[in-house]
């Protein structure tokens, strides 16, 4: 056996770095890693209003995307409200929820801490798909990727020097769990500090995944009291194109016709956008914003089936999951859902 090498290859810088790259031997020093801490730590995304301003650090990002025993990174732009939510629950009074969710504010960022990522041959990313995702399908992408040796060592170099939080966030759930009714009425009016809403003309229920980034969209319409509603629209859908639909579907639908039934915890993209959307400024109790959401909920549940199942027989009781959506509406009404779905 024989290895033949072409006199015209040159062992120069180009080809130690093609090496580096193609075979993981990139290993940075403590110094190296404490400057890309920092250059992470710079990296600032700041949102909120008043007693609800938060800073997201691109290390934050990096910490709390830790999965798979700390071999991993997960990203989704949920993660980030999951950390402002983290941020201000334990703060006292009342949280505006202002926070936006928009590409100008958040493509810069996402943007650059990919860059960083892949630059200092951190974590493997897919350049193109996520380039796909923010230009092509214009959503946030959402991966899980592996870490590089580099990475591995990044992990517990933090741990190291005490960075606390430095630890794997398990939790995942394929799982879509309700996340918000929206009911819309033909009238509204306040009675006697009573809120007396008319007939309803359209009832969404909303289902969401976290870690995939998608929701699911189902939507029966009334066009007349006396008639059944109408299954509309039932598809999975990603946040822009959510927003899109509503903010279409009901631009001239007065504001004050439209309430919201929330069945989870009430910060995420979608319920921080249906509030401005909906021109509510009312702050929320810090309290609101504590415990486990019901994704969370959900993704531990499986992992402990998952422990549980390979060495022998688990059973698990669980409460059962609510009718959503809840087909008793606000008004007094009840949702009636036999009706096929209309024809486009």
């Amino acid at each position: 056996m024989s290895i033949t090498f072409s006199k015209t290859n040159k062992l120069d810088n180009a080809f130690e770095a093609y090496l580096h790259g193609r075979f993981d031997l990139t290993v940075y020093s403590c110094d190296q890693y404490a400057a890309l801490r920092k250059e992470l730590e710079e990296l600032v995304h700041r949102d909120g209003s008043g007693h609800g301003i938060v800073e997201v650090t691109a290390l934050d990002l990096f910490v709390e995307g830790l999965w798979g025993l700390c071999s991993k990174l997960q990203f989704h732009s949920s993660l980030l409200a999951d950390m402002i939510r983290k941020t201000v629950r334990e703060r006292d009074g009342q949280i505006p929820i202002t926070y936006t969710f928009n590409r100008a504010a958040l493509y810069p960022f996402f943007s650059t801490y990919f860059s960083l990522l892949a630059r200092h041959h951190i974590a493997l990313i897919d350049a193109a798909d996520i380039s796909e995702s923010l230009y092509g399908k214009l959503e946030y992408p959402t991966f899980i990727a592996p870490l590089t040796t580099n990475g591995r060592r990044f992990v517990k170099y933090l741990q190291a020097v005490g960075l606390p939080r430095v630890h794997d966030n398990q939790y995942m759930t394929l799982s879509l769990h309700p996340h918000v009714q929206i009911e819309v009425y033909a009238s509204f009016a306040l009675i006697d500090d009573q809120a007396r809403f008319g007939p309803y003309t359209d009832v969404l229920a909303i289902s969401f995944n976290a870690y995939l980034d998608y929701y699911h969209l189902s939507h029966w319409h009334r066009a007349r009291p006396e008639q059944p509603a109408v299954e509309v629209a039932r598809q999975n859908i990603h946040y822009h194109a959510l927003r899109d639909y509503i903010s279409i579907r009901f631009k001239d639908t007065p504001k004050n016709n439209v309430l919201f039934r929330h069945r989870d915890i009430p910060l995420s993209p979608l319920i921080c956008w249906l509030m401005d959307w909906n021109d509510d400024r009312h702050e929320v109790p810090s309290s609101w914003l504590r415990g486990r959401s019901g994704t969370e909920t959900m993704g531990f549940a499986d992992e402990m089936m998952a422990i549980l199942g390979p060495i022998g027989v688990a059973t698990t009781r669980e409460p059962p999951e609510p009718t959503f959506p809840n087909p008793h509406l606000a008004n007094g009404e009840y949702l009636d859902r036999s009706a096929a779905i209309a024809e486009p």
